[in-house]
């Protein structure tokens, strides 16, 4: 399929004042959009721009397949029900951000992902040098043996939140078996720690697993922020930590979201680990 012709395209993040947080995230999209991985993507880099700005922007709800169509590819008289050069190209961004992450990336404190089923990114920052070495974290053979720990529901006591919570860490736990990288302990075992707060090295022991996956989700209107933190179950160190905001969607959609930006990042991280130890 051919792209429209190239033409000079400026994203307009001059028309707002960027804060200090803000300002952060734009200078890791100018290292994305400058690195290895996006070279000779000149849509692409289009593309990322204009979906990092709207969200800077807070204008998340413009992002629609139709104006990326037309503002970002060109298109006119662009009908979305016949042409799929917005979802083609969204799905070669995000192998291209994969990519990144993979190599030129890997220690950014900011990362930024468009999740499957969504053209909305989600912006990660991550603890700056939070990252600990741990090169023999899976050494138990070609697998990592991971549990994921029943997400703790921060807001108010509400069922409805708490049920959600449990819903993401069974979403998560299905997603991990189907990525194939990990032996992921059964929900049965790991709803036996829901609001424990043991030494996670005790667990770790417990559960015999390598890393154990742990976080929270805490709802304001119709935002939910999540964090999520993956530690070396026989140190308790942090290996790698994440904190999100997303916007509350259809319950299925809202678990698949969350757990589209995690599991990618620990299936990234791990698999790196393992070929440096290997």
């Amino acid at each position: 399929m051919l792209l429209a012709r190239e033409k000079e395209t400026t994203v307009p993040t001059h028309n707002f004042t960027l804060h200090s947080t803000q300002q952060r995230v734009w200078d890791y999209v100018e290292k994305i959009v400058t690195s290895k991985s996006f070279s000779g993507s000149e849509f692409l880099r289009r593309f990322l721009k204009m979906l990092v700005t709207k969200v800077l922007r807070e204008e998340e709800h413009e992002i629609k397949e139709y104006s990326l169509g037309v503002e970002v590819f060109g298109r006119e008289n662009f009908d979305p029900r016949i042409d799929t050069i917005v979802r083609v190209q969204a799905r070669r961004l995000r192998l291209k951000l994969q990519e990144y992450y993979r190599t030129e990336g890997q220690y950014d404190a900011v990362r930024i992902d468009v999740p499957k089923g969504s053209y909305v990114p989600v912006i990660s920052h991550l603890p700056a040098n939070g990252i600990t070495p741990a090169n023999e974290v899976c050494a138990s053979g070609d697998k990592c043996r991971i549990a994921v720990l029943p997400f703790l529901d921060l807001s108010n006591p509400d069922a409805a939140d708490q049920t959600l919570a449990d819903a993401v860490t069974e979403t998560l736990i299905s997603a991990l078996t189907l990525a194939g990288n990990f032996d992921v302990i059964v929900r049965t075992s790991v709803f036996s720690f829901k609001q424990s707060f043991r030494d996670i090295r005790n667990i770790g022991k417990r559960l015999n697993v390598e890393v154990i996956l742990e976080g929270s989700i805490q709802r304001s209107g119709n935002l939910l922020r999540v964090n999520a933190r993956l530690a070396n179950a026989s140190t308790g160190f942090i290996l790698w930590a994440n904190t999100f905001d997303i916007k509350a969607q259809d319950r299925i959609a809202t678990q698949e979201q969350i757990a589209s930006a995690i599991v990618p990042r620990i299936r990234d991280r791990l698999s790196s680990f393992s070929a440096k130890s290997a």
